[in-house]
């Protein structure tokens, strides 16, 4: 990430600034109602442990659970493309129906927006709405219902970050208006709703007045965003990482702030007592770097919020906070053992003595496994937490459903460093099995060439996709990609093992390559970039193409003699711009034909 920050807007830039410090910080999204007594205040020190905070191994649990209590298990997701995709944000209606949020990084380095959503059984890519942008993220989500969900973000419309609002209406994602606080670099990193007419967003912006990045705080009334005044106390940054509401009146914002470009990061904490923002008092560890990330209301003397800060000797330790209606406090953390680096970057409260945060832990020079811990209304402790593999395993949200049913959120690398969604599922093995409402899929993506960058309804083309192994094919009928590029067709009737596929569209050239289906949820495959000059649709470029195009170039849809064959770019004309796209097409042919007589 810190080789790209060069490449993008302030927005983005400032968004990775705290990845420096404890990788991509996330906001936790919660709100629930209880009380729970007050924590000492103390902390770990990263070596021997802090009297009734016993060290525990990491990955073991303790007692002897029941063969049907729920345990945590890693559950497939999609990912976009071949490079680096991030979950940063999940939020649950029901059991059967949560979203997550994150963004990816497509061919030419630049990040997408990402969106997934869960029925209960599989994760699938959603659409998302057509949005001309450069670049885009999405940070947090919440849900007020199953037709009332929202995600908020940035994106890039040419060098200047802009804040980015999306809603689903249990139809279809759309881009809500939302402002700017000032001319320059704004984005939002996290929202929490309290009724329809009732949501908060936050984040920040760079002022030109102040020369520094400022907190950034909206708020949607039933009928548009506005901005709200916030604080900001440091002279160089400040930024609010994560929003949680106990009540309309008594919400909860956290992050960092800086004094000076030298200076140490500070934890922030403001609170909205239904008639401004407000500074709160809230403490640091040492004097180095301290950040908060995560926050959970769940009444107005009892809130918390985790973090990391860093500690004597480089290392980077969990950083626990609590607010008993008085004062902020260091609450005891649980110690790793000595040399172990630890980060809290989400949090989750289902009552006053059941809350997980959750993050990462490692030791110095070696790989990172996922962290959860609990508090149990007495002491935060270590509990199991899923891993993808031996590599580097982050959780950055997590969101409940019950006590039994829960989801958590983050990446994790394969081979290479290329890093890949991560979702874990906490629930019970011997659950009864729910009734699937999709089959096992196969999300193809490809991108049409000549038409405009994706997201564009230009790039919404009809597919044809063929799957082989050995002497068996499947022909499915015509796929129409959306916006993006996307595709599914269900694959729960194929047996698992190696297949080949092939994709065309009219005008197009084929596609094939290899694709392995192992009984996963979701298989992603990127089938890349289609060549168009295929005006006859019979899988090469020539001649013959040549002269369905000359018949018809300069004349528009509508006139006598236009062939919409030739109209390779959608703008019903044909054109020297498709006249280009088939001269640099000419003489190629497309993937042959899984079966004989195909186009």
């Amino acid at each position: 990430m810190s080789n790209r920050m060069g490449l993008y807007p302030m927005w983005l830039r400032a968004f990775a600034l705290l990845v420096l410090a404890a990788l991509f910080t996330t906001a936790g999204v919660v709100a629930a109602s209880a009380s729970a007594s007050s924590p000492t205040n103390s902390v770990h020190s990263g070596g021997a442990p802090l009297p009734g905070s016993p060290r525990v191994p990491l990955d073991t649990p303790t007692g002897t659970p029941s063969p049907c209590s729920p345990v945590w298990s890693v559950v497939a997701s999609p990912n976009v493309g071949t490079s680096d995709n991030f979950l940063e944000g999940v939020a649950a209606v029901s059991a059967s129906d949560a979203w997550a949020v994150g963004y990816y990084f497509d061919e030419g380095g630049v990040p997408q927006a990402l969106l997934e959503h869960w029925d209960g059984t599989a994760w699938a890519l959603a659409t998302l709405p057509n949005l001309t942008a450069r670049s885009s993220i999405l940070s947090g989500v919440t849900t007020v219902s199953a037709g009332d969900v929202w995600a908020v973000g940035g994106y890039d419309n040419g060098g200047t970050g802009q804040t980015l609002i999306e809603h689903w209406d249990g139809t279809a994602w759309s881009v809500v208006t939302s402002p700017d606080a000032g001319a320059s670099d704004s984005s939002l990193s996290a929202v929490t709703a309290i009724s329809s007419n009732d949501i908060w967003a936050v984040g920040g912006y760079y002022s030109v007045e102040n020369s520094a990045n400022q907190t950034l705080t909206e708020h949607w009334n039933g009928s548009i965003w506005q901005v709200v005044p916030s604080g900001s106390p440091g002279t160089y940054l400040n930024q609010l990482n994560a929003v949680a509401a106990a009540s309309a009146n008594d919400v909860w914002a956290v992050g960092y702030y800086v004094n000076g470009s030298g200076g140490a990061y500070q934890t922030l904490v403001e609170h909205w007592n239904g008639t401004s923002w407000l500074v709160v008092s809230s403490p640091n560890v040492g004097a180095i770097d301290n950040f908060l990330s995560g926050v959970a209301a769940i009444a107005a003397n009892n809130v918390w919020a985790v973090g990391s800060y860093f500690a004597d000797g480089g290392l980077t330790l969990s950083l626990i906070q609590h607010w008993d209606g008085t004062a902020w406090s260091v609450a005891t953390s649980p110690d790793l053992g000595t040399g172990i680096n630890s980060t809290l970057l989400g949090i989750k409260a289902l009552s006053a003595t059941d809350i997980l945060a959750v993050g990462y832990y490692g030791l110095d020079g070696r790989t990172l496994q996922t962290l959860m811990e609990h508090w149990d209304g007495t002491a935060w402790s270590v509990v199991p937490s899923p891993n993808a593999n031996a590599n580097e395993n982050i959780l950055t949200a997590v969101a409940a459903v019950s006590a039994n049913d829960m989801l958590a959120v983050g990446y994790y690398s394969i081979e290479g460093g290329i890093r890949q969604t991560l979702v874990g599922h906490y629930a019970s093995p011997c659950a009864a099995t729910p009734t699937p409402t999709a089959t096992p899929i196969l999300v193809g993506h490809l991108n049409w060439q000549g038409r405009p960058a994706q997201p564009s309804s230009l790039q919404q083309l009809p597919v044809t996709i063929t799957l082989k192994t050995g002497a068996f094919e499947v022909n499915y009928p015509v796929r129409t990609t959306d916006a993006s590029g996307f595709f599914t067709v269900p694959v729960s009737s194929l047996a698992n093992g190696a297949y080949t596929w092939r994709v065309k569209g009219p005008k197009y050239l084929a596609n094939a390559g290899p694709v392995n289906l192992n009984g996963s949820a979701v298989t992603t495959v990127e089938m890349g970039l289609l060549r168009v000059g295929d005006a006859n649709n019979d899988n090469v470029v020539n001649v013959n193409d040549f002269t369905i195009m000359k018949s018809t170039f300069g004349k528009s849809v509508g006139q006598l003699g236009y062939d919409d064959r030739a109209d390779f770019t959608g703008d019903q004309l044909v054109a020297v711009s498709d006249f280009t796209l088939l001269k640099g097409s000419f003489g190629l042919s497309g993937a042959p034909p899984l079966r004989s007589g195909a186009p």
